[in-house]
């Protein structure tokens, strides 16, 4: 869709919500490390858990320890919940939820991965984790989405972040659809396609 004067818009996330998605990576390496250590330290201790039921037994019990650190980042440093907030008791129920919907695609993704993909010879040693870093890839997105608006947000939160869409160009430059896309989706136009950046 072009601007009245034939240039595509350029969009970008308004900054509280970039700042939020990079803490989020941030303590989600965290719990990656977690997640492995403790996967690859169970596996070694039970001598099972390379592949098939075992594999998934052991990679949810590594995911479950991530998701405990994985709440008390989040709430305190990524989402800066500040005073009461939720109650411990509604917002760690829905975080059990979210974590319970991402842990099926987590888990399911990389128990198919050690269960049926036959890693070259060179990796065998490493599948489980190679695996394990597939599941949390995959699972990203609902976990950002589902804490930010679900267990950490409050239902103005789209509006008071600043959400709703505001066009820093003209609103006349976009077609009514265009500006209900940016809307539905959250995006701003910073800058028009061809102009410098500032």
């Amino acid at each position: 869709m072009l601007t009245s004067d034939g240039k595509l818009p350029i969009y970008s996330l308004p900054s509280d919500l970039a700042g939020q998605a990079s803490r989020f990576v941030l303590v989600g390496v965290v719990n990656t490390a977690i997640d492995l250590a403790s996967l690859n330290v169970l596996i070694a201790l039970t001598h099972t858990g390379e592949k098939g039921l075992p594999y998934a037994a052991v990679r949810t019990v590594s995911f479950l320890l991530a998701a405990v650190n994985s709440y008390f980042l989040n709430r305190k440093w990524t989402f800066k919940v500040k005073g009461k907030g939720k109650s411990l008791v509604r917002s760690g129920s829905q975080f059990l939820l979210i974590s319970f919907l991402a842990a099926v695609i987590n888990v399911g993704v990389s128990a198919y991965i050690v269960t049926f993909v036959v890693p070259a010879p060179a990796l065998v040693v490493l599948w489980p984790s190679m695996a394990a870093l597939a599941g949390t890839a995959s699972s990203f997105a609902l976990n950002f989405l589902g804490y930010k608006y679900v267990v950490f947000g409050s239902p103005s939160d789209m509006r008071s972040a600043g959400l709703s869409a505001r066009l820093r160009n003209s609103d006349d430059d976009l077609p009514t659809e265009a500006r209900r896309t940016l809307e539905a989706y959250a995006l701003t136009p910073t800058r028009q396609c061809g102009e410098a950046s500032e």
